[in-house]
Parts: structure tokens; sequence; C-alpha cells
């Protein structure tokens, strides 16, 4: 299934479609990750060049399938909006599902259609039982909601500097069905 997963581009969603981010997209990535000055972001260099070269490593891990770091395509209007890495994918046990940035005043639907698109091959195409953990800035208010609603991700620890989540499979399938009503996660074309 990780095969299949590498060669199907784009995964097609109802709201998003998910393509691998290339080197050539270092502008697009460094100009997300730098929007609002990165405010909960960590430190990625202090110009596009540095993107690059991050992306240059990344291509290694995605070239022996670890990894796909994502760009997000809100397909109603046909435009780049966002990325979010699917990682630790040559970890049996569990994947990583992390780095979500939008572009603002974008549709909140496309970062929950990667998601569940994200969470439906962890969990129920590639059998994992769990992901994370990963760490949320406890400034940043408005994604500790957002994972506190969705109702998957667990709040596993908390410090003035980070809220760690994790979300494990059993969560994820007492959930999935309501978003599925909602077309969310529903890959067409995997």
């Amino acid at each position: 299934m990780i095969d299949k997963i590498f060669s199907t581009i784009p995964l097609q969603g109802q709201f998003c479609h998910l393509y691998p981010v290339q080197i050539s997209d270092a502008k697009f990535t460094y100009d997300l990750r730098t929007q609002n000055g990165g405010k909960f972001l960590n430190n990625i260099g202090p110009n596009v060049e540095s993107q690059r070269l991050y992306l240059e490593k990344y291509m290694v891990n995605y070239n022996l399938k670890k990894e796909i770091y994502f760009k997000m395509l809100d397909s109603k209007i046909n435009k780049f909006v966002g990325v979010t890495r699917f990682c630790e994918l040559d970890n049996d046990y569990k994947f990583g599902f992390e780095s979500g940035i939008m572009l603002e005043n974008c549709s909140p639907n496309i970062y929950i259609d990667a998601m569940f698109m994200c969470f439906k091959m962890g969990f129920d195409l590639l059998g994992r039982k769990f992901s994370g953990p990963w760490l949320v800035d406890s400034e940043n208010i408005r994604m500790i909601n957002f994972h506190q609603r969705i109702g998957i991700a667990k709040l596993v620890k908390k410090d003035k500097f980070f809220h760690t989540f994790e979300a494990h499979s059993s969560d994820y399938f007492s959930n999935v069905k309501r978003f599925e009503k909602l077309n969310f996660g529903l890959i067409k074309n995997l």
C-alpha cells in the first residue's frame, strides 16, 4: 500500500487534492511559513534558499518512502493553499501527521480534509495504531481548540511552551464516520 500511496499523484479528496512538495516549491513553502512572522513554527532559516536546502534533504526521505510533504490544493478554486507532512512511514506501528500550515482566509475544509486523508492512510490503509506525538505551541489556542473539537487527538502533556498531542486508532475509528458523512477524508483514487 505504501507504494500505491507514493505513486498516486494527486491524492484526491472531496475538498482538497494532495501533491508531493518538490524542491521548486521552496518559495511557496517559505512564504507560507513566514506569513504573520511564522509565530508558531520552528525557524527554517532566513530566506528561500534555506527552505530549498531543507527540501533537498526532505527529498532523500521522500525517495526512501519515509515521508511525504504535501501541498494542499483547494479543488474548488484550483489553488495551492497549504502544506502538511505525512511522516514516519518507515515505522510499522505509528505515523506522523504534522506541520500543517494554511494561507490566511482559506476554507477550513481543506485542512480538515487533508487531516482525515492522512488519518485514513495511516490508520485504515497502513494499519498503524498510533500517530504522534506532536507539539503545538501553548500560545496557539486556535490549533489546540481545533484538535480538541475534532475529538481524535488527545492531549498527553502540556507546559508553558507546548501542548503535546497524540492520536490512537481506536479514537479515529470511534469518530471517523461522522466526518466521512460530511465527505472528509474520502480518497477518491486510492
